[in-house]
Formats: C-alpha cells, sequence, structure tokens
C-alpha cells in the first residue's frame, strides 16, 4: 500500500528488522532484544563507524539511491525527496542525510495520531488551517501580559520627578534608554503645543478689590463663643469634599474631593450679587485626579503671576497647578499642570500639608514623605520617613517649620522633628481605641493638639504630658454610639479656646471648650458636616461641606 507519513515508515522498518531476525533466534534471546528496544523512545540503526547488519530491502534502496545521486548538495540536498520501492509500495523519505530513526509506539499513540490526522483533514475541509496561519502571521511573538510587562519597564525606570518627565540617563540602558527619551520629547512637545490663556481665576483676581470687611469678623476680645448662625452664602457642589482650603488675599476658596473632582470659588462675600442670589458658582471646575482627592492646599508662596495649588489624591500622585492659566481639554478648561509627581508613594496619598514650600504626604504605603516645592513650578523630594507606623499614615500636619505629627490605622500618633536624624523624637500608643483618623495642631498654643477617631471621644492633648488626655470632649455623635463608620473632621476654633465638630448621624454641630472640657452649645444644622474648615486669624468664619454644597457659618458670641 501507499504510506504517505514518517511514523508508518519507522514501524515498518522497524517490523522488517527485528521480527525477521525473531524467526532464528530463540524465543528468550528475543523477549530481551524487546525489552532493550522498549526501554528507549528511539533506536538508531546506523552509527558512524559501526558496521551494522540492515535489512535487505533497506540495503537495496541506500544502494539505488547512491547510484542515482552520488554526492547532493547545497538546496538539492536539502529539498530533495526519493521515491524508493519496499515490499510492493511507495514509500516517501524526506531529506537523505537525516538518521533513520525507529519508535516503538502503543496502539494508544497510533490511535491518538489518527484522530489528529481526521481532525485535521476536517479543518482543512472548513477552512480553519488558513485562518490559524494568518492569526499566527499576524500575532508573530507571544505577548508578554500587561502586569508583568509593566514591572519589569518600572524596574528599569530611576525614579521621575514628574510624569511627564522619564528620562534615562544611563548608556546601560541602551536602545530602550533612547526610545524613552524620544517618548518623553514627544510628551513635553505635546505639552507645549497646548495653547494656554488667561483663565477666569486670573480675570477674577486681577478685576476684584479685595476689600477689609473680614476684620470686622474678628473674634471680639472679652466674649464669649456661644454657637454659630448658619449665613444665607453657601457653595454648590457635585460630589463629596474631602479637603477645603483658602487664600485670603486673593479671596479664593478651593474644595476638592470625590472622583478627582476640584472646584475653585470666589470667597468675596461683600460682593452685593452674591449676597443677593446666595450662591456662587465656581471660576473654575476641572478633574486634577483619578481618584479621590485627599487635600487641597494653596502654597504659602504665591508669586505675583501665578496662583499655586497643590492636589493630592488617592491615585498616589501629588500635583501642582497654575489656577492663572487653562486649556481645553475634552471640553473642559483645565489650568496648566506644572507638576505631577507620581514616585514618592506606592500606594495612596490620604493626606497633605504644606507650610513655607516644605510639603509632607502620607501615605497608605506607610510611609511619609517631606518634599520642597519652589514658586517656579519645582518639586523636590528631600525625606522620607519609613518607620513611624506600622499601617495607613492617615493624617499629617506641620505645627511650627521643623516638627510635625502623623497619625495612622496603628492608633500611634508620632512627632517628628525633621532636624533630628533619628526621625521620630516621641510616640504616642493608644491613643484611641480605633484608627486615628485626624491629628489637628492648635495656632494659638502649639503645645496643644487634638485627635479624632471612629470612637465617640476627641481627645485634646499637651505634647509636654501626652500620655493621658487634657481632655476627651463626647456627645457630638447620634445617641452616644460607640463606633462611627465615616471620618469627620473637628476644628479649633475662637483663637484656641473652642473646638467644633459634628458627628455621624447628629445633623448638628456641637461646640466644646477648651479651657474646662465642657460643651458650650450644640445646634442643629440638617446635615452632618464630616468636613469642616476653619481659616483663623482674622476670618471666624466656619465652612461645613455636605453632600452637595458648602454651607457657611457665623460664630455668635455672649
Amino acid at each position: 500500500g501507499s504510506v504517505g507519513t514518517s511514523g508508518m515508515v519507522r514501524q515498518a522498518l522497524l517490523s522488517q528488522y527485528f521480527f525477521a531476525q525473531d524467526t532464528t533466534e530463540d524465543e528468550g534471546k528475543t523477549r530481551k532484544r524487546r525489552k532493550r528496544c522498549t526501554c528507549r523512545d528511539e533506536l538508531e540503526l546506523a552509527r558512524p563507524n559501526t558496521p551494522v547488519q540492515m535489512p535487505k530491502g533497506v540495503a537495496k534502496v541506500q544502494a539505488e539511491s547512491t547510484k542515482a545521486d552520488p554526492t547532493p548538495s547545497g538546496e538539492d540536498a536539502r529539498d530533495s525527496e526519493k521515491s524508493i520501492q519496499f515490499e510492493g509500495g511507495e514509500i516517501g523519505i524526506q531529506k537523505e542525510q537525516e538518521l533513520i530513526h525507529v519508535s516503538l509506539k502503543s496502539d494508544y499513540e497510533r490511535m491518538r495520531e489518527e484522530r489528529i490526522r481526521r481532525n485535521l483533514a476536517q479543518m482543512e475541509e472548513l477552512g480553519l488551517l488558513r485562518i490559524s496561519g494568518k492569526i499566527a502571521q499576524k500575532n508573530g511573538i507571544p505577548k508578554t501580559s500587561k502586569r508583568l510587562q509593566q514591572k519589569q519597564t518600572n524596574s528599569l525606570k530611576p525614579l521621575r520627578r514628574s510624569s511627564r518627565v522619564n528620562r534615562t540617563s544611563t548608556e546601560a540602558m541602551g536602545a530602550e534608554s533612547r526610545d524613552a527619551d524620544v517618548q518623553s520629547d514627544a510628551d513635553d512637545q505635546e505639552e507645549h503645543s497646548l495653547h494656554y490663556v488667561d483663565s477666569s481665576v486670573k480675570r477674577y483676581v486681577c478685576e476684584t478689590v479685595i476689600t477689609s470687611s473680614r476684620s470686622e469678623d474678628r473674634f471680639p476680645s472679652g466674649t464669649k463663643l456661644v454657637g454659630y448662625t448658619r449665613l444665607p452664602h453657601t457653595y454648590p457642589l457635585g460630589n463629596r469634599v474631602y479637603g477645603v482650603d483658602d487664600l485670603q488675599l486673593r479671596s479664593l476658596l478651593a474644595v476638592g474631593g470625590h472622583q478627582g473632582h476640584t472646584a475653585i470659588y470666589s470667597n468675596d462675600r461683600s460682593e452685593e450679587k452674591n449676597r443677593a442670589e446666595g450662591q456662587s458658582e465656581p471660576l473654575l471646575s476641572f478633574r486634577s485626579h483619578r481618584g479621590w482627592v485627599s487635600d487641597v492646599q494653596f502654597t504659602s508662596v504665591q508669586p505675583d503671576t501665578s496662583t499655586l495649588l497643590l492636589t493630592s489624591s488617592n491615585d498616589a500622585t501629588l500635583k501642582l497647578w497654575d489656577l492663572n492659566q487653562t486649556t481645553e481639554i475634552n471640553g473642559q478648561h483645565v489650568p496648566k499642570e506644572l507638576v505631577a509627581c507620581d514616585t514618592l508613594h506606592t500606594g495612596g496619598i490620604f493626606s497633605m500639608h504644606e507650610l513655607a514650600q516644605n510639603v509632607l504626604t502620607a501615605s497608605k504605603d506607610s510611609t511619609c514623605v517631606l518634599s520642597h516645592v519652589s514658586s517656579d513650578g519645582k518639586m523636590e523630594q528631600i525625606t522620607t520617613y519609613d518607620s513611624l507606623h506600622t499601617g495607613v499614615i492617615k493624617c499629617v500636619r506641620w505645627r511650627d517649620h521643623s516638627v510635625f505629627g502623623t497619625s495612622g490605622k496603628d492608633r500611634q500618633v508620632c512627632l517628628v522633628d525633621k532636624r533630628a536624624k533619628t526621625g521620630c523624637v516621641q510616640t504616642i500608643e493608644n491613643v484611641h481605641a480605633f484608627d486615628v483618623n485626624i491629628m489637628e495642631w492648635d495656632k494659638q498654643n502649639d503645645n496643644f493638639f487634638l485627635t479624632a477617631s471612629f470612637d465617640p471621644f476627641i481627645h485634646l492633648r499637651d505634647v509636654r504630658a501626652p500620655q493621658s488626655p487634657v481632655y476627651s470632649f463626647k456627645g457630638h455623635m447620634f445617641l452616644d454610639s460607640q463606633r462611627c463608620r465615616s471620618i469627620y473632621h473637628p476644628v479649633f476654633v475662637n483663637n484656641g479656646n473652642a473646638v467644633v465638630a459634628s458627628g455621624e448621624r447628629s445633623g448638628s454641630l456641637t461646640v466644646y471648650s477648651t479651657k474646662d472640657g465642657s460643651m458650650i452649645s450644640q445646634g442643629h444644622i440638617g446635615f452632618d458636616a464630616f468636613t469642616m474648615y476653619s481659616p483663623g486669624g482674622p476670618d471666624p468664619t466656619l465652612y461645613a461641606a455636605a453632600r452637595h454644597a458648602i454651607q457657611l457659618f457665623q460664630p455668635r458670641f455672649d
């Protein structure tokens, strides 16, 4: 019969060679020979310099082949195929120079090969072989998984100052380094190609005359704070707010929160238009981050030609914006991004605070980083504190130009002096029963700070004897519940003489005295103000953020 596969050739040769000899040898030797053959996957019939008695049919084929083409060479030797006569059938043998191998196959292997041949024939009839060939040619080399590829790429890159600046300076990286430089140059060219114009923030600052009406709102001396009164002026919001800051010299208010949204408002409440309407639409609203914004803050040093704003986010980036310039991207006015630093932390940034151009960031990766930001839009990482806490650092606040405090999930508060070589100078353990979510310094007396947690207490502590609280305020939470689910932010007011807080499901503002620890007042406002902000200084206004608006409150005195 006609046989077309090399497997059948090997089986035929094996059968001709071995079982022909079995008729002349005893049964014991035949059994041993079969055992030796089955212990191997392949048996080489011809070895160099070793004479082997070959079957007559095979010797005849080799002799005829040598006479027909004694020495094929080059492409003729690689492409030649011979048709030979063996046991009355034609057998196709590819490439004369290949060694003849014989393998013993079981019935299962032969059945498997038969199934494969049937499947290939069916695929050929359906045209699937041609399609699979095209797909294989198109795909080429198998792709590396996206996560592994990103990990390998990041491992080769140095730390970057900005997400837009991604250059490598070593020659050892070769072509990959040059490709990174080309991509970075392309990004820079794309940024320079954006057309920036004067923003509504700049026009507002230039056109508005900042009045001194706030100086009349100072906390009057010799009086006692008894509560707060709601003002008609509100700032509408589209999302929940987590960070609030104001720039009094330019009468601006910045808010940031859910889904990475940031908005800038006019904070000049002396305008007749705003007093009449009671609402202030944002001067600028944009999405600053991919994750929720943890903090927003105007830099303490503001150039004459720029309005600089810092934002931090759960996407592990710290950004610096110039609000005086905007460009249109996807139909939205976006301020100029001066710095987008994503190399400070490996986890989301939970808190951020700037003082005298020194920026502190606290992260979910259990580290706190000190950076310096210049007025010309450059940022430099100075120190990383990685041994302060054993869990998420939830708050970081400057006390003065040298000392700052941190609090976190491990229920600790750490006091750090940046001038000390050891970093942390004091650790206060077991501050609360749960995570220490908030830490706030008294701006009038820097020996005192308050902390808040998920438990029903607000503790006031003195750094000179921090192990025990001076006062523990309680009563601001609904029905004195023992644990709340949301983070709330109490603040110092009235020059540090009082603390204002709003508890979960209370819908009220509660005022405590820092002089004797008593509750001064508690008034219903109709919502839970988890985020509150008090500018201090000449402005006694209290900013309380609801889900869809920021409500303003003015203090009442007796």
